[in-house]
């Protein structure tokens, strides 16, 4: 066998080998490269599932993470009531009596807010992954407004969803 029938064979071999993505995987993760950058991700994931917001550099507090969640429901116009006979119904009033302030606001409904689990119906842990889904609040609170008989309050309820960075989640429901 000469020299040219041989690198042929080799390359005929090398050619037909099957490429895995196994190997390929195995042999970045046995690399110096591959050993930095599987804890890195994995302390980047773990930092952003948590909360941390890598803008500030900090964890948001519960304080400032209800405070997202109530300055979203100030800029609403359509709230969600509890029907008496359960469920829920939207609610506009034609004429609200908007709170002047979130001070106000919580001065008025105290009590009114607390950090909830998640609901996996609609937040999963691509959100959190996402930095989108930091924590969840629950708002019980008074929508004023003036109707027929004057002036009058609804109880009405709100679930914000608050990212790692104080941004409330809007998915569209």
């Amino acid at each position: 066998m000469d020299k040219n029938s041989e690198v042929e064979s080799s390359r005929s071999t090398s050619a037909d080998r099957e490429i895995k993505i196994g190997d390929a995987v195995g042999a970045f993760f046995r690399h110096p490269f591959g050993y930095f950058l599987l804890p890195l991700a994995t302390v980047l994931a773990a930092l952003l599932i948590s909360g941390f917001c890598f803008s500030q550099f900090r964890y948001l507090t519960d304080d400032e993470l209800v405070a997202s969640a109530i300055d979203d429901v100030l800029r609403s116009s359509v709230h969600v009531v509890e029907k008496p006979s359960g469920g829920y119904a939207q609610f506009v009033p034609k004429q609200p009596i908007h709170y002047r302030s979130r001070a106000e606001f919580q001065s008025l409904n105290p009590n009114c807010c607390k950090i909830v689990p998640h609901d996996r119906e609609w937040i999963s842990l691509w959100h959190q992954l996402y930095g989108k889904a930091a924590a969840s609040v629950f708002i019980r609170y008074v929508v004023r407004h003036v109707d027929d008989q004057g002036e009058t309050a609804t109880e009405a309820v709100a679930r914000r969803t608050v990212g790692n960075c104080g941004a409330v989640l809007n998915l569209g429901h």
